[in-house]
């Protein structure tokens, strides 16, 4: 089946791409964007490990993989609908854990801090190494390479391997994430409906802002610039000596470039700011409904994990009570039966 499925899609590719590059490239991105999903590993009793790396969780989500994917879907994105390809390349980031994640002191799954992670855009120490490779490195290796020698540094290339209870969940809840994908790339639903009434009043309050920021850069210039006018005009105007008609034209023509160029300087002024407006609108309602669709890769692991700290919080107290309630045995200090017994046997003695 799949070497069916594999024949049909490089022929229809190619059908595509003679028609037109767009399209092509088009389909090439949606396609790449299902196998991360399909490819995945799907863990069940009869086969709980993938059969080879191509079906790994940890090849399928890695950094380098959907980098390129957010990089075709943004050689498209002008031809999608409107904050699709934001909405997805945003999610795609988020969805970089194939090298991130770590285990904690409790054996949980956890993201690394934003400033070791590639695929953060403050990620600026994300440089790491293998501690193996580490240890069989030269000296100077080590040298050109100081953060090493830092334990946080030496990590593996890739994240942890999940057992198959957490594989089942990441599965989860990438399927629940494609869905919701699927849903504003083919029209089911508006992107826009993912917003709810906090980020409109958000977004509406940031855009006055902005606009209240435009027009103080508006404002200022124009200001500084009429005032220097002014004062340039009261310097050289009275030494200048209109005597015949002549010179009270030129002295008017200059008077009018000086005008002519102040409102050229507020055109392009004004326009610039509606243009930020525009872009901050445009970039914040993009930012919020990229949060509004995108499901938490660790939603379903944080409900396992609660549940399983609960469970040993409850025999942890289970534990406790029955030694609490436990009957204590009494000790044979001499009193009780067993005492007058051995006092007896002495005096007769």
């Amino acid at each position: 089946m799949y070497n069916l499925l594999e024949h049909w899609s490089l022929k229809a590719w190619t059908e595509l791409n003679a028609r037109s590059d767009k399209v092509a490239r088009a389909f090439s991105s949606g396609m790449s964007l299902a196998e991360t999903f399909w490819f995945m590993h799907r863990p069940s009793p009869s086969a709980p490990e993938p059969e080879s790396s191509r079906e790994d969780w940890r090849e399928l989500l890695s950094y380098y993989r959907l980098e390129v994917e957010r990089r075709r879907i943004e050689s498209v994105q002008a031809h999608l609908p409107p904050y699709v390809g934001e909405t997805i390349r945003h999610n795609l980031r988020e969805w970089s854990i194939g090298s991130e994640l770590e285990r904690d002191e409790e054996g949980e799954l956890r993201r690394i801090h934003f400033i070791f992670r590639r695929s953060h855009p403050l990620g600026i120490l994300s440089w790491r190494i293998n501690e193996g490779r580490w240890r069989k490195s030269p000296l100077y290796f080590k040298l050109l390479h100081p953060l090493g020698f830092f334990e946080r540094f030496r990590r593996p290339a890739k994240s942890p391997k999940a057992n198959p209870e957490e594989l089942k969940a990441i599965y989860e809840t990438l399927g629940a994430q494609m869905r919701r994908w699927s849903g504003i790339i083919f029209g089911i639903r508006e992107p826009t409906s993912y917003l709810n009434c906090s980020d409109r009043r958000i977004i509406t309050w940031t855009r006055r802002c902005g606009l209240f920021a435009a027009s103080l850069g508006i404002v200022l210039p124009m200001g500084v610039a009429v005032y220097l006018v002014i004062l340039l005009a009261s310097l050289f105007i009275p030494v200048l000596k209109v005597g015949t008609f002549s010179d009270l034209v030129s002295m008017l023509s200059v008077l009018a470039t000086l005008v002519s160029v102040l409102a050229l300087a507020f055109k392009a002024l004004f326009t610039w700011s509606r243009e930020v407006q525009q872009r901050l609108h445009r970039n914040l309602t993009a930012y919020f409904i990229a949060r509004r669709v995108l499901v938490p890769w660790d939603r379903k692991l944080k409900r396992i994990y609660r549940k399983r700290r609960a469970q040993e919080g409850a025999y942890g107290r289970h534990k406790r009570g029955n030694l609490r309630h436990q009957v204590p045995q009494p000790r044979d200090d001499g009193g009780g039966a067993a005492g007058v017994e051995r006092r007896g046997d002495e005096a007769v003695r």
